[in-house]
Parts: C-alpha cells; structure tokens; sequence
C-alpha cells in the first residue's frame, strides 16, 4: 500500500468514525437537545447542567419545579398528582441568576405554563458574585434552526458524551421505571443524622465572629433578583409562581450570627417577599422559622441541606396553602426568624 493511499483510507475512516459518531449522539441525544428521547426511551439524569435547557425545548409540560439542591429532591410525580397536568424537573444544583435567566428564556419561549416552583435560597440575595456559576454551554441552549447544525458540533463530537453520557443515560432508563421522576435526587446517596450534621459543621471561631452589617446591606442583590424574576412574572401572568424560602437547619443561622448577617439576611427576604406579594400570579412561601423542623437536625446531612420527607412536606404545603406570606403576616413572620436565630442555645447544641 502506497502512502499516498495510506493516508487517504486513515482520512476517510475518520470521516466515517466521526460521522457515525455524531449520528449516535444525535440518535440517543442524552442532554435532550434536538428531540425528546425515541421510542421507549425518557429523560433520564446525566448532567443538569447540559441537559435541562434542551429538556426545557423538547418536552411538554405544564409545570416546572426549577431550583437549587433545595428542590431536587422533588418527585414530579407528585405535582402531577397534587396540581394535575405533567410536571418536569429543571434543577441545577448550586445554580445562580444566570442560570435560571437561560432556563426560563427557553421555557416560556415554546410553551404556556401553568405552574413554576422555585426556591429562593438565601444564597441569592447574599452572592452578587454570578461568575461563580456554573456555565451553561451556549451551543446548547441556542438552537439548530437559528444556529445551524455546525454550532452543535461541540456536542456531537464530544469525547465526555459518547463514553460516559450516553451509556449513563441509558443505564438510568433501564435502572429507573420512570427516570424522569427521580433524576437529580440525591437523597439516597446521604445518611440524615445530628451526628453527621454537627460533625460537617464547622463554626467560625471566636475571635473571627463579625459585627452585624447594615440591615440593607443585601438590598442591591435583592434587587439583581427582583429585576430578573419579575420580567417573567409580568410577561406571563398565566402562569403562577410559588415562590419559596427553604428551611435550612438551625446551624445556618448560628453560621449567620458569626458572620454578621442574620439581619441583613431576612431584611433582604422581607423586602423581596413584600415586592412578590405585588403580583397576583405570585404566592410565596416561607419556611425558614418552622422550629421543629430547623432544631430536628436529625432531618440534615448538613448545615442546610434537608431530607425528601421535608420535600415532600412542602409540597404539601403548596397544595394546601399552608406557610404562606401575606401583606399581613410576612413582617411577623420575618421577625419570628430574627428571634429564633437571636435566641437559641447554640452553645447547648455544640458543646
């Protein structure tokens, strides 16, 4: 064999690996990005991070559990019970502002939504630092038709996809009845425990402990926030938003206390509550001054992470209206919170 013709079976069985390469990403399409899972296939979980825009494209939905850690624990199945129509879960774990902004540009870009549920995590209105966010590839949320199928090929020739995506996807759609259901939960991965949840704790010593800063301190993210959820909320008043603030355990507000920010912290949760309130398409829900549930830190893994019987607590919550802020209760509300964090005995649960 001559080298010339050598080199050009190397050049044509390249041609022919890569093509069909990215034929089976394009087949099986484990980040759900160019068509909604074939035949007996369903989503099922590979990474949130790559998948959930394309999710938010192809399926049909009527409501959306989006969200942190905070919410992935969910079932939407429940929803689907609880409220009717088909429920889906867009969850990105450590997830900021930048990422919820692509998720609901593409959600409410195709479809009518009768329902969002969202988790508000202290996180947000405290971290203007957005760069710290997991990036979403752009070559996966922009789509063919506007982008052509060149700006795919990122995802289609993708080492990490053909060798650990899609064999994950497929596996999870063999392993799990209904995939979907339980993508993205981690609840079984943790044991719930007091033990485990001081011994993951660690607290500011002493000498390090911070004065309290001003009680506004947080308003300039707080309005971040306001600025890109209400944009949503006025351009689809069809759709309601439950709005709501998750209970993380006692330590976080320990945590806060020595930080210096407890009140800066639910000074920015009530200015952001009362401005919510102001919509009609809005209900907010807070949780984060239940004493039984935040002192039982047999319900955590951690200072603030919760088990699935606490998820599901609140989605009964949801349905039955329970916990929610009005004009009329949210100030008290916020101050029973302040109270609560002010005058444990930390000292008695640490030591």
């Amino acid at each position: 064999m001559t080298h010339k013709r050598f080199s050009i079976l190397v050049v044509v069985y390249t041609i022919i690996f890569l093509f069909l390469a990215g034929l089976l990403v394009y087949l099986v399409d484990p980040f759900v990005h160019f068509h909604s899972p074939f035949g007996s296939l369903k989503v099922a979980e590979t990474n949130e991070y790559y998948q959930n825009v394309g999710v938010a494209r192809n399926l049909q939905y009527d409501n959306v559990i989006a969200g942190s850690s905070m919410a992935e624990n969910f079932q939407s199945s429940w929803f689907d019970e609880g409220f009717g129509g088909k429920s889906v879960k867009l969850t990105f774990q450590g997830g900021q502002l930048v990422n919820y902004k692509i998720l609901f540009d593409e959600i409410f870009s195709h479809q009518k939504i009768k329902r969002i549920f969202f988790p508000l995590d202290n996180f947000i209105l405290t971290d203007a630092a957005s760069s710290t966010a997991i990036e979403i590839p752009s070559y996966l949320y922009g789509t063919v038709e506007n982008d052509g199928l060149w700006e795919s090929m990122p995802y289609l020739l993708n080492k990490d996809v053909l060798v650990k995506q899609i064999p994950k996807f497929l596996i999870n759609n063999i392993r799990h009845e209904n995939p979907e259901d339980v993508a993205y939960s981690w609840n079984h991965k943790f044991i719930f425990s007091k033990e485990v949840t001081l011994n993951s704790y660690f607290r500011i010593p002493e000498e390090a402990v911070q004065e309290m800063v001003p009680d506004d301190f947080f308003y300039p993210t707080a309005e971040g926030f306001l600025n890109t959820i209400i944009p949503f909320i006025e351009e689809n008043p069809e759709t309601e938003f439950y709005i709501w603030m998750p209970p993380y355990s006692i330590l976080y507000w320990d945590d806060s206390n020595r930080q210096g920010y407890t009140n800066a912290e639910i000074s920015a949760q009530g200015y952001v509550a009362w401005n919510l309130m102001q919509y009609e398409n809005v209900k907010v829900f807070y949780f984060q001054n239940l004493y039984d549930i935040i002192t039982d830190l047999d319900n955590y893994k951690d200072y603030s992470h919760y088990s699935k019987e606490v998820n599901y607590y609140i989605y009964e919550c949801f349905l039955k209206g329970e916990n929610q802020l009005t004009p009329k209760n949210y100030h008290t509300q916020m101050l029973k919170t302040k109270e609560i964090a002010e005058t444990y005995d930390f000292v008695q649960l640490l030591y």
